[in-house]
């Protein structure tokens, strides 16, 4: 023990620290947890002595009540770690609790209101506030605790788990059961998160130097045990830039990231499938008993102080090292409830208590696992403990949603008992290899990554090795990294996409309202049309937009990006703005007529897009870029949704759809003629620095933009990795079509499910393809900028995920049954999520193959996919004879998979994101040159070893 250590006040600020964090935790948890007891209290009309309000919500509702707080929890566990360090922990923390507290008061006022949906909404929020909540107690804890007390006072914080479990069901059971009824439950919850916000604000300080309550002993105490292997000139690790790539690859981390997720994994095992075990085979209804409900808790609440005392003492008295207290603690925390987890499956009617101790003890022994894995982010990595910790609880927290879904496959009958043996000893295996993992490879130690001039040291190393950097590539290189006019231009494109696709899918909201009034506005006409003259309304549009891809290609290539896409939005407006008045005068005839009008206009529009991107985009920006812009699509979809159905049930009625869209369209065609420019060089807006930036890196003659290169259709035409990529695309628009037309058919005739007359069903897999289309421009944005993979490498890796992953769960969609509907909704909505992996991966492969001729090529790939999205219902319709047989489905749903596999091997095999000969300007005027130019800034090594392993 050190004389410092000696000398530290035994009760100080740290300690008030770790107390405001278990407060902390307490008042959220409470938060979190009390609509247990609180849905219990809304749909209990019996129970209801004072005439509160309650509700007839059946057990999905419930459950959707339950789950909809980790939604957001997930989404912000990342973003917690990046604010704490901007921000600091102190105003974080602040923002996460009073949005909770605040969101779970509005609660009482908006169910009467909105119902369970608008339970789950508020609950969702509060879920991404709270979400922010431990990556910021990990770093708080990493800047106040000295090293030999972070185990202890990281414990002890970390106990307000358990408390705050136990009292949000104690408190919300007594006051639900007052005169003041369940509102009072989250009355109470608000009013404990306030009162912890005043004293944070109070007394909380992000590190020792900020604090006005201090005294200098304990100030040197803290900061010379800190500081100790830190260098003396940084003083707050939030100034320290994060080192990304040392941080995802580094062993250990991923070590604490699997024993987190399989301890979660079994945590979820321990709470929520055990009792259903007990209730189904066992005959014991633990919920209407509050005290075997509690009591798990309970234990876990006393082993975690058991645990604390134990591994203080072992520490202080050298006993053992931090590093094998965490092993063996989580050791204990692990292989312990895997033995008994094996027991308990193998106990019968008779052995009741028996079975409650054996629940209760395996959740009390888990707790170690705060001591063993939990606190493992400080031990690492001190500065970047906030952002560790957002990586970590990601993972652990998706499981939980993972683990009802597996035990819903196995277990069909809940009163078999063989049936939960396979749950649990799956769960004891993973309990156990989970942690073999962690002892193998998991450190306790700071790691290389953590010292604050980490990056420096490197890039110093690196500037000696490769010399002096060159000045105008600096240059570049800030040019590169401001938002600028290319960016405006993207926007633009992404605007266009987002007006031309809610004009384009508005229709199927749009029909429903004009066949049947009632369901929307009465006020306005209802029109009688047969399913057969819905379906060629709503298939029109694509009868024109086959037409014009090709045509696309020719008129940018003629007469500008500008002047094109600015017609085929203008008369996609129109389109819009008379629909109206011409369905009154035509009925169906002339909406059909619209329809496939504004599929001509709509149809030059990608061909377009895919030019002014080779235009504008930076060869190392095109990936980006591209993929922003292609978002539209996605972001067209749900809006088109969403905003069709609100007008539709508005004053404005169905015509409304139609006037928005107009008035939509044609707000973008001002946007063009104000900010677009076909080239930097025609802009009026750009700087000469992002002009210069552009040009240079675009390189090509100075006559380029006014020079009109010929087209080398036979090269085109015998070109491998052009025809890989018009397969390609066909196979994926064929299984995109087949996952959002066929797999709800499917549902409907197989499963039984009418997912269209729930809007959120509907909705969610156009969600999840918008939300998973930025996940991948993220990662591939990564690994291009890291230069961890070629471009052709990042093409086919997420093409390969977009299409094989889909293909999997197309096929297991193909043998669910009645009772997994749940499940149906996830792979689906997985599937249609996962998908828009296709859009790096092959979507925008045209402008790597030949940025001069991408128009021309985005016209004859979309011309040919377009095929695909007339051809798959007919080849389903082949097949598919009674919708409720399901082996005609699998049939259908295998040659998918088989299609998707299959061609994505040839775009593996054959395809390249390398430009080929003849984009070249000069290709047909002079010999051809040998030698591909690369689509992205790479060394002539890289370039010539590409060129090698692509066809020609």
């Amino acid at each position: 023990m050190t004389s410092e250590s000696k000398n530290a006040p035994i009760l100080g600020q740290r300690h008030l620290q770790t107390l405001l964090l278990f407060f902390s935790i307490v008042v959220n948890y409470i938060a979190k947890f009390n609509a247990g007891v609180a849905v219990v209290a809304m749909t209990n009309a019996d129970g209801n002595k004072y005439d509160i309000p309650t509700y007839d919500w059946n057990e999905m509702e419930r459950s959707y009540i339950l789950s909809s707080f980790f939604w957001g929890y997930i989404l912000t566990q990342f973003l917690g770690g990046w604010l704490c360090r901007r921000f600091g922990a102190k105003i974080t923390m602040f923002i996460s609790t009073i949005g909770s507290a605040f969101l779970v008061l509005l609660v009482p006022f908006f169910v009467p209101w909105g119902g369970w949906q608008a339970y789950c909404g508020i609950r969702v929020l509060m879920g991404a506030f709270q979400g922010l909540l431990f990556p910021c107690i990990h770093a708080h804890l990493a800047n106040w605790c000295p090293a030999q007390e972070r185990n202890r006072l990281g414990a002890l914080a970390n106990t307000g788990i358990d408390c705050g479990t136990l009292l949000a069901m104690f408190i919300s059971g007594l006051v639900a059961a007052s005169s003041v009824g369940w509102p009072g439950i989250f009355y109470i919850s608000c009013g404990v998160g306030i009162l912890w916000c005043i004293f944070w604000l109070i007394f909380g300080s992000d590190s020792p130097r900020e604090s006005r309550f201090i005294t200098q002993e304990e100030l040197d105490y803290i900061e010379n045990s800190i500081n100790e292997n830190k260098s003396k000139d940084i003083t707050e690790s939030r100034q320290i830039p994060v080192p990304w790539k040392a941080i995802l690859t580094s062993l250990p981390l991923w070590a604490l990231f699997v024993a987190r997720c399989t301890q979660s994994w079994g945590y979820s095992t321990l709470q929520a499938e055990i009792p259903a075990y007990l209730n189904g085979v066992l005959l014991m209804d633990m919920k209407s008993n509050a005290l075997f409900s509690a009591l798990p808790f309970l234990c876990s609440w006393i082993m975690a102080i058991v645990y604390l005392i134990a591994s203080d003492i072992l520490l202080t008295r050298g006993i053992l090292t931090i590093t094998g207290i965490r092993k063996i603690v989580n050791s204990l925390a692990s292989w312990l409830p895997a033995i008994f987890l094996i027991g308990l499956s193998f106990l019968d009617c008779g052995q009741k208590t028996l079975a409650i101790v054996l629940m209760s003890v395996s959740v009390g022994i888990n707790a170690g696992n705060a001591i063993g894995s939990s606190l493992n982010t400080i031990d690492l990595s001190p500065n970047h403990a906030g952002i560790l910790m957002g990586i970590v609880n990601t993972g652990a927290n998706i499981v939980p949603i993972l683990t009802p879904l597996l035990v819903g496959i196995i277990v069909k009958n809940e009163h078999d008992r063989v049936e939960w043996q396979v749950v649990f000893i799956i769960s004891a295996v993973i309990f156990f290899l989970g942690n073999l993992f962690y002892i193998i490879f998991g450190k306790m130690v700071n790691q290389p990554w953590n010292a604050a001039d980490f990056l420096n040291n490197q890039q110093e190393a690196k500037v000696k090795e490769e010399g002096k950097t060159n000045v105008k590539a600096i240059k570049s290189l800030e040019a590169s990294s401001i938002l600028g006019v290319r960016h405006l231009q993207v926007f633009l494109l992404f605007m266009t996409i987002t007006a031309v696709y809610i004009g384009r899918l508005n229709v199927g909201v749009s029909v429903v309202a004009m066949t049947n009034a009632e369901s929307t506005n009465p006020d306005f006409p209802e029109y009688d049309w047969s399913a057969a003259e819905k379906s060629y309304i709503i298939s029109s549009f694509f009868w024109g937009y086959i037409i014009t891809q090709f045509l696309g290609g020719y008129l940018c290539k003629l007469f500008g990006v500008k002047r094109v896409m600015l017609w085929a939005t203008f008369s996609s407006g129109v389109c819009s703005a008379v629909t109206p008045p011409l369905i009154y005068w035509g009925g169906w005839g002339a909406y059909c007529g619209i329809r496939v009008i504004m599929g001509c206009a709509q149809g030059v529009i990608f061909p377009s897009m895919h030019q002014h991107l080779a235009r504008w985009s930076p060869p190392e920006e095109r990936n980006r870029l591209g993929a922003l812009s292609y978002t539209g699509i996605e972001c067209g979809n749900v809006l088109s949704m969403f905003v069709s159905g609100m007008i539709a049930r508005s004053p404005m009625g169905w015509p409304g759809i139609s006037y928005i869209s107009a008035v939509v369209a044609f707000a973008c065609c001002i946007l063009w003629i104000v900010f677009g420019a076909n080239n930097a060089m025609e802009s009026r807006y750009i700087g000469q620095a992002e002009k210069h930036y552009i040009e240079s890196s675009l390189q090509h003659g100075s006559n380029y933009h006014k020079a009109i290169i010929p087209i080398p259709w036979r090269a085109i035409w015998t070109s491998v990795p052009f025809l890989a990529l018009v397969v390609t695309r066909c196979a994926a628009i064929y299984g995109l079509s087949t996952l959002q037309a066929e797999i709800p058919a499917y549902m409907n005739g197989v499963l039984q499910m009418d997912i269209k007359e729930n809007a959120l069903f509907s909705a969610l897999p156009f969600v999840a393809s918008w939300a998973l289309s930025y996940v991948y421009l993220i990662a591939a944005d990564i690994l291009l900028a890291k230069n961890w993979l070629s471009l052709t490498a990042i093409r086919k890796t997420m093409n390969s995920f977009a299409f094989w992953l889909p293909a999997a769960t197309l096929i297991g969609i193909g043998f669910l049954d009645v009772d997994q509907k749940t499940l149906a909704i996830v792979l689906m909505t997985l599937s249609v999520g996962l998908n828009s992996g296709g859009t790096i991966g092959s979507s925008i492969n045209t402008i790597d193959l030949s940025a001069n001729h991408a128009s021309i090529l985005m016209g004859i790939v979309n011309t040919a996919s377009c095929v695909m999205s007339v051809i798959t219902p007919l080849i389903a319709g082949a097949i598919v004879t009674d919708k409720s047989d399901r082996s005609q489905w699998q049939i259908v749903f295998i040659i998918t998979s088989v299609i998707f596999i299959v061609f994505n091997c040839i775009y593996v095999a054959f395809g390249t994101a390398v430009s080929q000969p003849w984009d070249a300007e000069d290709f047909l005027l002079g010999p051809q040159p040998e030698l591909a130019k690369p689509a992205s800034i790479t060394t002539e090594s890289d370039v010539n070893k590409e060129i090698s392993c692509s066809p020609r």
